[in-house]
Protein backbone atom coordinates (compact mmCIF):
# COMPACT_ATOMS: atom_id res chain seq x y z
CA UNK A 1 0.00 0.00 0.00
CA UNK A 2 1.27 3.98 -0.97
CA UNK A 3 1.47 5.59 1.77
CA UNK A 4 0.98 10.03 1.25
CA UNK A 5 2.14 12.79 3.41
CA UNK A 6 0.33 15.28 4.91
CA UNK A 7 1.27 17.25 2.45
CA UNK A 8 -0.26 14.78 -0.59
CA UNK A 9 -3.42 15.09 1.35
CA UNK A 10 -3.67 18.69 1.54
CA UNK A 11 -2.92 19.09 -2.16
CA UNK A 12 -5.58 16.61 -2.98
CA UNK A 13 -7.88 18.26 -0.96
CA UNK A 14 -6.88 21.45 -2.16
CA UNK A 15 -6.90 20.49 -5.49
CA UNK A 16 -10.50 19.18 -5.51
CA UNK A 17 -11.74 22.53 -3.94
CA UNK A 18 -10.37 23.98 -7.08
CA UNK A 19 -12.78 22.09 -8.96
CA UNK A 20 -15.67 22.41 -6.88
CA UNK A 21 -15.76 18.55 -6.16
CA UNK A 22 -16.78 17.27 -2.77
CA UNK A 23 -14.76 14.71 -0.99
CA UNK A 24 -16.18 12.00 1.25
CA UNK A 25 -14.55 11.73 4.97
CA UNK A 26 -13.32 8.27 4.24
CA UNK A 27 -9.51 8.02 3.84
CA UNK A 28 -9.49 5.27 1.31
CA UNK A 29 -10.90 7.66 -0.95
CA UNK A 30 -8.97 10.83 -0.81
CA UNK A 31 -6.09 8.21 -1.64
CA UNK A 32 -7.97 7.19 -4.70
CA UNK A 33 -7.82 11.26 -5.55
CA UNK A 34 -4.16 10.87 -4.85
CA UNK A 35 -3.17 8.20 -7.41
CA UNK A 36 -5.62 9.31 -10.22
CA UNK A 37 -3.73 12.97 -10.15
CA UNK A 38 -0.66 10.91 -9.97
CA UNK A 39 -1.35 9.30 -13.04
CA UNK A 40 -3.32 12.14 -14.62
CA UNK A 41 0.08 14.81 -14.26
CA UNK A 42 1.52 13.71 -17.47
CA UNK A 43 -1.97 13.07 -19.21
CA UNK A 44 -1.45 12.00 -22.85
CA UNK A 45 -3.22 13.55 -25.47
CA UNK A 46 -5.15 10.04 -26.39
CA UNK A 47 -5.95 9.38 -23.08
CA UNK A 48 -8.11 13.20 -22.95
CA UNK A 49 -9.42 11.98 -26.09
CA UNK A 50 -10.48 8.87 -24.62
CA UNK A 51 -11.99 10.48 -21.70
CA UNK A 52 -13.94 13.01 -23.18
CA UNK A 53 -15.11 10.86 -25.79
CA UNK A 54 -16.82 8.45 -23.00
CA UNK A 55 -17.96 11.72 -21.39
CA UNK A 56 -19.99 12.59 -24.34
CA UNK A 57 -21.09 9.20 -24.98
CA UNK A 58 -22.63 9.31 -21.60
CA UNK A 59 -23.68 12.55 -21.78
CA UNK A 60 -25.60 11.48 -24.59
CA UNK A 61 -26.79 8.54 -23.23
CA UNK A 62 -30.29 8.59 -23.29
CA UNK A 63 -31.15 5.22 -21.33
CA UNK A 64 -32.66 5.48 -17.63
CA UNK A 65 -30.16 4.32 -16.25
CA UNK A 66 -27.46 5.22 -18.23
CA UNK A 67 -25.57 1.97 -20.11
CA UNK A 68 -23.14 4.39 -20.51
CA UNK A 69 -20.12 4.46 -17.30
CA UNK A 70 -19.87 8.39 -15.94
CA UNK A 71 -15.97 9.26 -16.04
CA UNK A 72 -14.71 10.56 -13.40
CA UNK A 73 -15.02 13.86 -12.37
CA UNK A 74 -11.59 15.05 -11.64
CA UNK A 75 -10.47 12.71 -14.74
CA UNK A 76 -12.39 14.73 -16.43
CA UNK A 77 -11.81 17.82 -15.14
CA UNK A 78 -8.24 17.08 -15.55
CA UNK A 79 -8.65 16.58 -19.20
CA UNK A 80 -10.83 19.74 -20.11
CA UNK A 81 -7.53 21.45 -18.72
CA UNK A 82 -4.76 19.16 -20.54
CA UNK A 83 -7.36 19.83 -23.87
CA UNK A 84 -7.90 23.79 -23.78
CA UNK A 85 -3.80 23.92 -22.75
CA UNK A 86 -2.99 21.55 -26.36
CA UNK A 87 -5.74 23.53 -27.90
CA UNK A 88 -4.10 26.70 -26.88
CA UNK A 89 -0.75 25.64 -28.01
CA UNK A 90 -2.24 24.24 -31.29
CA UNK A 91 -3.30 27.34 -32.00
CA UNK A 92 -0.19 29.49 -31.39
CA UNK A 93 1.35 26.65 -34.20
CA UNK A 94 -1.40 27.29 -36.57
CA UNK A 95 -4.86 28.34 -37.19
CA UNK A 96 -7.95 26.36 -37.48
CA UNK A 97 -11.07 27.01 -39.94
CA UNK A 98 -9.56 30.02 -41.03
CA UNK A 99 -10.04 32.04 -37.47
CA UNK A 100 -7.12 33.65 -35.90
Amino acid sequence: MKLYTEEQVRQAIKMADKYHYLLDSDESYIVNILESIEHQREMKLEKIIEILEKHQEWRRDQNVPPKTEMQSPIELGIAIDYAIKELKQSKNKKTYGGNK
